[in-house]
């Protein structure tokens, strides 16, 4: 077989392991893509491909833990991102030093709509959190953290863990609360967010230069300990909704 298609099996299979893997070092070799392939030369690349992909659909397959309901996305508030939220906090108060105000999520960065009631498996975690995004604290007073709820409610609502709430009039933030109360002049909030968000993605521009502490926990793999937490302690589990995000009438 033409070393090309050793590569590019080899790419494969690194690319499709759950694990993430940091190369030190690495050799690579150019070759042209042209129409040349034939079909004996897939199906040879099938049968090297298909152990690694039985070996990959098995630890996808795998059930790590059980939901009471279904979880659905939704405007302003829905219970599936209710649920992450509020992992991303529980497991940022854990992972972080210092003390953690709240915890929040874009939207986009869910990218399944639903989880069904009944098992979860470990590839329904890498569909919903396929991005490669770290934890960062950020340090930030009043004014930054209405420049998110703002931004937040012009795009309809975000998730948010439950120590926020406030309502959306108008398509801006009014009767903000975090942690049972409004936003103080003299406090600087640590806030649970994604790497991508405190760089400015989505957005969120005002971020950018802001104090922060990264912290060496990957986005997903927060989600995924969270959901084998609720197992190991005999749980399955939920969310409701809870006024977190609001349209004011």
């Amino acid at each position: 077989m033409p070393r090309f298609y050793k590569f590019l099996t080899l790419l494969l299979f690194l690319y499709s392991c759950a694990k993430v893997n940091h190369i030190a070092d690495y050799q690579a070799d150019t070759y042209e893509l042209n129409n040349s392939i034939n079909v004996g030369e897939v199906e040879e690349i099938n049968k090297l491909i298909q152990p690694y992909k039985v070996k990959v659909d098995a630890e996808m397959n795998e059930v790590i833990g059980q939901s009471a309901k279904h979880l659905n996305m939704a405007f302003p508030e829905g219970t599936l991102g209710n649920f992450v939220a509020d992992v991303l906090y529980q497991k940022a108060v854990e992972g972080y030093e210092e003390r953690v105000d709240f915890a929040f999520i874009n939207y986009w960065s869910i990218r399944i709509e639903e989880i069904p009631k009944g098992p979860i498996t470990k590839g329904q975690v890498f569909e919903l959190m396929p991005f490669e995004n770290h934890l960062v604290i950020l340090k930030v007073d009043q004014n930054v953290v209405f420049q998110l709820f703002e931004n937040m409610a012009l795009k309809g609502g975000w998730p948010v863990s439950k120590q926020v709430n406030f309502k959306i009039e108008n398509g801006k933030p009014t009767d903000i609360l975090v942690n049972r109360k409004p936003l103080q002049d003299d406090y600087i909030y640590h806030i649970a967010i994604s790497n991508y968000i405190a760089n400015g993605g989505d957005g969120c521009s005002f971020f950018i230069g802001k104090e922060r502490d990264n912290v060496d926990l990957m986005i997903r793999d927060m989600i995924m300990q969270g959901i084998l937490d609720y197992g190991e302690n005999g749980k399955e589990i939920t969310a409701e909704i809870e006024g977190r995000i609001t349209l004011k009438e």
